[in-house]
């Protein structure tokens, strides 16, 4: 897969092409306002690369300069740097937590775990306040914001994905902040180094094919079902809850997997939150669930995942 050159309202962007659907460098596109929602009849989703290019030996050095900041970042670290990747599970409204952690630390990019929303009789003004710092995060660079299942419900109303804290009022109040440009850029899995994949609850392996290429072949299941979503499907198992969670499935999908019920998936780990405990869990295999109510969060490099609680104490 190698970054070409595209032409729009002119002016030239790169963009990277997955068999799900156009993958663009939007953060330059969406500051300028000039995201599509819909290229070729399919979403427009922001992720970069999500077929690795970095992991492999592909001609995109030379177009660094049309590359967006992710994916110059990704090359750059291949080439004999570290990636340090600062993990934040479930904010829940909580975003001044969350900026103290992203202010303190030091990360060349921010992995944000999903539910922006939602939490015990929060106001109508806090989603307004969430929304608009959602925004501010995913227009940032380097920073990543994945969706979680308090978050589905706003993104695609009248798809039968509310749960817990959902309401009309709250719905209408975020979506008049965030429009369709603005949910797209939320992504519902991504890699981090060779080895981790994060999403928001995490993948049952019973919902995925398992071989020897595992990883890059669930993460595009993950986006054929995500793209599925946005088409206004129903029927994705891998976005619903499952019976633990008062779904009909039995396991739960990517954003309502229950610690409980996780199961691993030979030599691919993964980083979740969702599932809200007193401590952070992990397994023998290097799996972590990170949701204590933002008590906690993590840095990942070099293959390492690091847990801190709040204050930035290793734990």
């Amino acid at each position: 897969m190698i970054a070409e050159k595209l032409k729009h309202q002119g002016e030239a962007y790169a963009y990277c092409e997955s068999t799900a659907a156009y993958r663009w460098h939007i953060r330059q596109l969406d500051d300028r306002g000039l995201m599509p929602n819909e290229i070729d009849g399919k979403p427009a989703l922001s992720l970069c690369n999500m077929k690795m290019a970095w992991d492999i030996d592909v001609r995109i050095e030379p177009l660094l300069k049309t590359t967006c900041p992710l994916c110059a970042k990704r090359y750059t670290a291949k080439k004999g740097g570290s990636m340090r990747t600062l993990v934040i599970p479930d904010v829940h409204n909580k975003i001044h937590t969350a900026d103290s952690i992203i202010d303190r630390e030091e990360w060349d990019e921010v992995v944000l775990l999903g539910d922006y929303f939602d939490d015990f009789d929060d106001s109508l003004d806090e989603a307004e306040e969430t929304a608009d710092w959602l925004i501010k995060q995913s227009r940032m660079p380097n920073r990543i914001c994945l969706i979680g299942n308090h978050d589905m419900p706003y993104a695609f109303p009248r798809q039968g994905f509310e749960c817990s804290g959902w309401n009309f009022m709250k719905q209408a109040v975020i979506n008049n902040v965030m429009g369709k440009r603005e949910w797209s850029r939320l992504l519902p899995v991504y890699p981090v180094d060779k080895k981790y994949l994060l999403s928001h609850a995490g993948i049952h392996p019973s919902h995925v094919q398992v071989t020897g290429d595992s990883r890059e072949i669930i993460i595009e299941t993950i986006l054929q079902a995500y793209d599925r979503v946005w088409s206004e499907s129903t029927e994705e198992e891998l976005f619903r809850a499952g019976r633990s969670r008062g779904g009909t499935q039995k396991y739960g999908g990517i954003t309502w997997l229950d610690w409980s019920e996780f199961e691993e998936i030979p030599g691919i780990p993964q980083v979740v939150g969702h599932t809200a405990g007193g401590n952070w869990r992990s397994t023998g295999e290097g799996n972590y669930c990170l949701d204590t109510h933002l008590q906690h969060y993590a840095i990942i490099e070099d293959d390492v995942v690091t847990v801190k609680n709040r204050v930035g104490e290793e734990q």
